[in-house]
C-alpha cells in the first residue's frame, strides 16, 4: 500500500474514533484549527481498527511516549497520531499481517481453517456472495485437498493474490 493510502486510512480511523469531534482548546488557540484528539478508549479502539490487536498499556506507552506519565487522562492530538500510525503502519512486516488475517479466519483458533470458519468468514465480509463461489475459492486455497486450509495454504494463497 502506498503511503498515501495510509495517510488517508488513519485520517479516516481517527474521525470515527473521535465521536464527540473533540477540540483542544490549547491547540485551537495557538492554530486557529481544529485538529481533534483521542482520549484512551478511542484511541485503543482505532488502533485495534488499524493493527488489528487491542494495544495493552505497554503498548501504549511503547507507541506514544508522552502517555507514560498521563496515561489515564490520555489526549492524542491527530497530528501525532497519524505520526506514530504511519511508522507503524509502513514498517509492518507483510507476514505478520497474512498471520493477522489467518487468526482472523481460524475463528476457533486451531491453527487451521475449516470451511465452516471460511464459509462464516465470507458471509460477514461478502454476504451476497454464492456459496459456489465461496466452495470454489476454500477448495482453491486447499492446496493437498484435506479439507483445511493450513497457514502455508493461506500463505501461498496470500502471495499470489498480492502480486
Amino acid at each position: 500500500m502506498q503511503a498515501n493510502s495510509y495517510v488517508a486510512m488513519i485520517i479516516e480511523c481517527f474521525g470515527h474514533c473521535d465521536k464527540e469531534r473533540k477540540d483542544d482548546k490549547q491547540d485551537n488557540k495557538k492554530k486557529n484549527v481544529r485538529s481533534g484528539y483521542l482520549n484512551k478508549e478511542e484511541l485503543k479502539w482505532a488502533i485495534t481498527a488499524l493493527l488489528g490487536s487491542t494495544p495493552t498499556k505497554l503498548v501504549l506507552v511503547q507507541m506514544f511516549d508522552e502517555l507514560r506519565d498521563v496515561y489515564p487522562d490520555v489526549k492524542v492530538q491527530k497530528d501525532r497520531f497519524v505520526g506514530v500510525l504511519m511508522d507503524r503502519l509502513l514498517n509492518v512486516d507483510i507476514m505478520e499481517t497474512f498471520r493477522r488475517w489467518f487468526k482472523a479466519f481460524d475463528r476457533n483458533g486451531q491453527g487451521f481453517i475449516s470451511f465452516e470458519d471460511f464459509k462464516q468468514a465470507c458471509a460477514d465480509i461478502a454476504p451476497h456472495m454464492p456459496l459456489s463461489v465461496v466452495h470454489q475459492l476454500f477448495c482453491e486455497a486447499d492446496i493437498n485437498r484435506d479439507g483445511i486450509v493450513s497457514f502455508n495454504d493461506f500463505e501461498r494463497m496470500m502471495i499470489i493474490a498480492s502480486t
